[in-house]
């Protein structure tokens, strides 16, 4: 949205005038001393605005400059209120300085200024720099229903730590004698982190990243609160564009772009453009949208001329026009997206609107049905000059019409580029209900231009939960529908990524797989118009950690841990028949069962060792599923007599083993063989030994 320039405009006149009279009242010192030099004495008022330059002046031709430095300052322990400090240095040929300090402002300090009537503070004369400190509240609301409308009230807030705020209001008047002029030139700083811009500032930590394009310097700042849905780079990639496309003048130097943070605090808009070429978005606003709200807010910089009351459609017309048209031909949405948004126009309430009387619409027509036909009148013109000529040119023509742009003007601006069929077209469509139809896109492209290739990358949503499968030592399948994604380390991610082309030729696809930004997989080819493809992309994932994968614009977080442990819930012990003995010692069987669950989101993987009486006897490792169970069972073949305790992983259970009787062992027998052969082998063994023994004697 774009605030109102006339009410804008007659304030600063009203506050001039003021201030010409605040400074006419002459000191009789300084009217003797004009006298002496034989020169009358000049008096000048200025309302100050912040340069884009800040050390220009205001007058080009003076020497002599009273310098005023404001400087702004975040109040943490009072959200909602800035400080603000004016320095000023005066040169010697002043002889009177007045400024006056917003009305809801509170005068906190003063050096060399002294209170005068209401919020004005005059020079004491003597102090060479006089400066004076005020705190002020800053937050402001409003409540606005349209297609940009936010889902709060704020549009410029402190929040303590940070502050999006309008830049206030210095209004400065002075006298001085002797030849030549002085002027003012105006400063505003920050005292601490921040960005100043023409009409607005933003105090806080941030960081800025500028571009220089067709003549204009973009300032985008990033504060540290932000959440950007977009990249830095691919905001001022469609910004720039929009400024090369846009040939309609009133190009300014610098513009001015603050991403506001949207996490903490509910705007009542989605972006909003004030000053010369000041504006905010939403951080959480993309590009691929027809209602490109960074576009939207752009288009109403470049917006240089005055609208009567029954041209006053035309702003929010052109911005919402402009922004759905400019991000198609950034082919960052399709054809069909951009005629759904304008088609808009065609519904009730809005179609019912008479755009040239503010009184028969809401704020909304001009977004809805304004938009729509502006798009038509786009249309007439290119149609009627054969593709010479466009609104842009009837655009450009209002820029620079000397004077405020009403119906008639309007009429005949249109009249001089489209001619006298397109004028009664404008007459139809701006003075009475009658609504235009949408066209279709084989009409775009003989009017517009053919359509260009517009490929398009999606990853799968919620409702496809097979979209995203997963492989390894664990578990293979679909992840579900829970986000993000939880895998554990050693799995591998399968994703499909579906591919279209929605523009009216064909062109390349070269879809690129980003992890964490960086590129890791790539797959290129070629798509017809209204042709699409599925992609099959697949990434293994080695360590632990939070990843986001990218696919163009579209990304899904990703959550690696190593897995979780397995927990035991219950363990039994049973034995089982006895074993016979075979060498006199008794064997018995028992079986432990224990079941295993894991509880996570991710897969559980572990060891579990099985002790006996406090010593380990056996190690298995389990591997589950998320939210799996499972039952392992060891076989102990060798348990003693008696009462056994086995432990796994913390829980325990007992089994008692009963002792078996001894075997009773059968009487030995010895039997001799008939013809004594055992006793002649004894008496053979005595005989040998004594033969042994005589021989040593």
């Amino acid at each position: 949205m774009t605030e109102d320039c006339r009410s804008t405009s007659a304030a600063f006149i009203v506050l001039l005038v003021g201030l010409l009279v605040l400074g006419a009242s002459v000191p009789a010192a300084a009217a003797a001393g004009a006298t002496d030099h034989g020169q009358s004495l000049v008096s000048s008022a200025s309302v100050s605005t912040v340069p884009v330059e800040p050390s220009q002046s205001t007058f080009t031709s003076t020497s002599r400059t009273i310098k005023l430095t404001q400087e702004l300052q975040l109040v943490p322990d009072a959200p909602g209120e800035i400080a603000v400090t004016l320095r000023y240095s005066v040169p010697t040929d002043v002889v009177d300085l007045k400024t006056r300090v917003p009305t809801r402002a509170t005068v906190t300090s003063t050096d060399g200024f002294v209170p005068r009537d209401g919020t004005e503070y005059a020079w004491d004369r003597q102090t060479s720099a006089p400066a004076l400190t005020y705190r002020m509240p800053v937050n402001e609301t409003m409540d606005v229903a349209g297609p940009i409308a936010g889902r709060g009230d704020y549009t410029f807030v402190d929040r303590g730590d940070w502050a999006l705020v309008r830049v206030p209001p210095a209004a400065t008047g002075w006298s001085w004698t002797g030849s030549g002029t002085i002027g003012l030139s105006r400063e505003t700083t920050t005292a601490g982190p921040g960005a100043v811009g023409d009409a607005m500032a933003f105090l806080g930590e941030h960081r800025e990243i500028t571009r220089t394009s067709n003549g204009q310097t973009f300032r985008l700042i990033v504060p540290t609160e932000a959440s950007l849905a977009e990249s830095p780079t691919r905001i001022l990639d469609s910004l720039t564009a929009a400024s090369d496309t846009l040939r309609i003048g009133d190009r300014d130097d610098h513009v001015f772009v603050v991403a506001a943070p949207s996490r903490s605090t509910r705007w009542g808009v989605r972006g909003l453009q004030t000053g010369s070429a000041d504006m905010w978005v939403r951080d959480n606003e993309r590009l691929d949208t027809a209602d490109n709200v960074w576009l939207h807010e752009y288009v109403h910089t470049r917006q240089g001329y005055t609208a009567a009351t029954d041209v006053r459609w035309f702003t929010e017309a052109s911005a919402t026009y402009y922004a759905a048209l400019l991000t198609l031909r950034q082919n960052r949405i399709g054809f069909q997206a951009f005629r759904d948004r304008l088609a808009l126009g065609t519904r009730t309430p809005y179609r019912n609107a008479v755009l040239a009387d503010p009184t028969t619409w809401d704020t909304v027509a001009p977004y809805t049905k304004g938009a729509l036909v502006a798009g038509e009148l786009d249309r007439k013109t290119r149609q009627s000059s054969d593709g010479t000529r466009s609104l842009q040119d009837v655009f450009s023509r209002m820029n620079s019409h000397g004077s405020a742009v009403t119906g008639s003007s309007f009429r005949e601006l249109v009249r001089q580029t489209a001619g006298d069929p397109t004028v009664a077209q404008a007459d139809r469509y701006t003075t009475t209900q009658e609504t235009p139809a949408t066209w279709d896109r084989q009409t775009h492209d003989r009017v517009f231009g053919t359509t260009p290739a517009r490929i398009s990358y999606a990853l799968p949503g919620l409702e496809d939960p097979s979209g995203y499968r997963v492989s390894g030592p664990y578990r293979r399948g679909s992840v579900g529908t829970e986000r993000p994604i939880r895998i554990a380390t050693g799995e591998t991610l399968t994703l499909d990524v579906v591919v279209s082309n929605t523009g009216g030729t064909a062109g390349e696809y070269d879809a690129q797989l980003l992890v964490n930004g960086q590129r890791q997989s790539r797959q290129h080819g070629r798509l017809g118009p209204s042709e699409t493809r599925t992609l099959t992309f697949t990434h293994r994932f080695p360590t632990a950690g939070e990843y986001d994968l990218g696919i163009e614009g579209d990304r899904v977080a990703v959550s690696v841990r190593k897995p979780a442990k397995p927990t035991v819930t219950t363990i039994k012990a049973e034995k089982t028949a006895k074993t016979p003995a075979k060498t006199g010692e008794p064997r018995y069987a028992v079986v432990v069962t224990a079941t295993v669950r894991n509880d996570h989101s991710f897969p559980a993987a572990g060891t579990l060792t099985l002790h006996q009486n406090g010593e380990p006897i056996e190690t298995r490792r389990v591997e589950l599923a998320p939210d799996g169970e499972r039952t392992i069972s060891y076989n102990e073949t060798m348990a003693r007599p008696g009462e056994h305790v086995y432990r796994i992983d913390g829980q325990t259970t007992t089994v008692t083993v009963d002792p078996s009787p001894t075997p009773t062992r059968e009487p030995e027998t010895t039997s001799t063989g008939g013809d004594g052969f055992e006793m002649i082998t004894v008496l053979f063994a005595v005989v040998s030994l004594v033969l042994v023994f005589a021989r040593r004697q």
